[in-house]
């Protein structure tokens, strides 16, 4: 019986995958409830939720900021907001916040993988116009992109997720 439940909850929850730092990320969709554990990371300017996610985009796979209110996630990437359908959720426990800015990482960021160059992508966040919101951090940009109301918007203060 134990096993049947622990089956019928797998295929509940979606297929995981693991980055290359250990993370889980669990495959979402437009139609999917949001995984168990789901790792917060803000809010849009009326105050729903913001859950931390990527998706692949462009070739790369991108940092993004999951709305479960509007049932996709967004990508900031090439002066544009991108919603993306298809895309995996962070899940998981130990995670926390660490200020920093122009391009700067602390020990054990997390990575969501890399864009169509080659260089890895970290989760960020930072506040803009009564949001915080999830964005990339680019290293060799010295800044974070956030996706905000249809652009991408570069901000050289923010919080970078770290895993303890």
């Amino acid at each position: 019986m134990l096993a049947k439940l622990l089956i019928l909850v797998a295929s509940f929850v979606g297929k995981a995958a693991v980055s290359n730092s250990g993370e889980d990320w669990i495959q979402s969709t437009a139609h999917s409830a949001l995984p168990l554990k789901s790792v917060f990371g803000g809010y849009e300017a009326d105050h729903s939720p913001l859950f931390v996610g990527r998706a692949h985009h462009e070739g790369g796979l991108l940092p993004a900021k999951v709305s479960p209110i509007k049932g996709f996630a967004y990508v900031a990437n090439n002066g544009e907001e991108h919603r993306i359908s298809n895309y995996e959720v962070l899940v998981g426990e130990g995670y926390c916040w660490v200020p920093d800015h122009y391009g700067h990482l602390p020990a054990n960021a997390v990575g969501t993988g890399a864009n169509k160059y080659g260089e890895t992508m970290f989760i960020g966040r930072s506040k803009y116009k009564d949001s915080l919101l999830i964005g990339r951090i680019h290293q060799s940009h010295g800044c974070i992109y956030v996706p905000f109301e249809d652009k991408e918007i570069k901000l050289n203060e923010y919080e970078v997720l770290v895993h303890n």
